[in-house]
């Protein structure tokens, strides 16, 4: 049998933090579910506001009160990823002391195990409420990236939705042509610290994150707008199992870990999206 140990604290601090940090879309996700994820194939339920009834008032006793009674939408822990990599005898040098390669082997790992969250939460785009375009493919050049950006503040006007955290998920090559498009974007270093690396500023009233996780088939791009934090949900196992243990055979150490998610959109009417293609490069 392998001689099995929990794997020092160092690692599980790294893996934890990492994961945080290489999140992408991940940040415009809802993250208040993850301590209630104990084990693959739970339930997590996602509370959703009640909406009360206002009535005319002109004086007087105020009506009857209105019952109201909670609702929520299920998120399935249906998906989940692992590693388990060893390290030959001769590595064992480079290791000790500072741990250096394993450390960087588990943040490759942990930026495989981001890409897939992120690409998951990507084809969430088919729950969107908010459909530009009458959801026909709109060949994005830089004479029209910042006008449908445009369009899609019009839809979210229309359709009530806050203008606070606005955020549009884009693929590089559509933020490349609004770059060119625009050159009078700004930053909010609030943003910055929310977003992180990825976010390149505001645009047409959206914060604009930059994602190779927006859903596609190789030709058209399904971009994301939406409301962070208010639209739809990751779950994630919080302090995943991360074992270091030594296996019978050449390998002198070896780690592993599972990580267990499932994200859902719980609130489809804050959520568009528009098909969109690039048939040019930029000038």
């Amino acid at each position: 049998m392998p001689n099995t140990a929990n794997i020092p604290k160092i690692f599980t601090t790294v893996y934890e933090k990492l994961l945080e940090k290489e999140l992408n879309i991940g940040k415009v996700a809802s993250r208040k579910f993850d301590s209630a994820v104990k084990a693959y194939g739970d339930t997590v339920n996602v509370p959703i506001g009640f909406d009360p009834t206002v009535t005319a008032w002109t004086g007087g006793a105020v009506a009857s009160y209105e019952e109201i009674s909670s609702t929520s939408v299920e998120i399935k822990i249906d998906s989940g990823d692992s590693f388990n990599f060893g390290l030959e005898k001769e590595d064992e040098v480079q290791v000790a002391g500072s741990e250096n390669l394993v450390n960087q082997s588990i943040a490759r790992a942990i930026y495989k195990m981001r890409d897939n969250m992120d690409s998951d939460l990507g084809g969430l785009y088919v729950d969107a409420g908010i459909i530009a375009n009458s959801g026909s493919t709109v060949t994005v050049t830089e004479a029209n990236a910042y006008e449908l950006l445009q369009e899609l503040t019009i839809l979210f006007d229309e359709a009530n939705v806050p203008p606070t955290m606005r955020t549009a998920v884009l693929p590089p090559r559509y933020v490349g042509f609004l770059s060119v498009a625009i050159k009078d974007a700004y930053t909010s270093d609030d943003a910055l610290k929310l977003f992180g690396k990825n976010y390149m500023g505001n645009a047409a009233g959206w914060n604009i994150i930059k994602s190779n996780n927006v859903n596609n088939n190789g030709t058209v791009y399904n971009p994301m707008f939406l409301e962070a934090g208010q639209t739809f949900a990751l779950a994630v196992q919080q302090n995943p199992k991360v074992v270091q243990y030594m296996p019978e055979t050449k390998v002198s150490q070896a780690y592993k870990a599972v990580t267990m998610y499932g994200v859902k959109t719980y609130r489809g009417d804050k959520l568009g999206t528009v098909p969109v293609q690039f048939s040019s490069l930029l000038t």
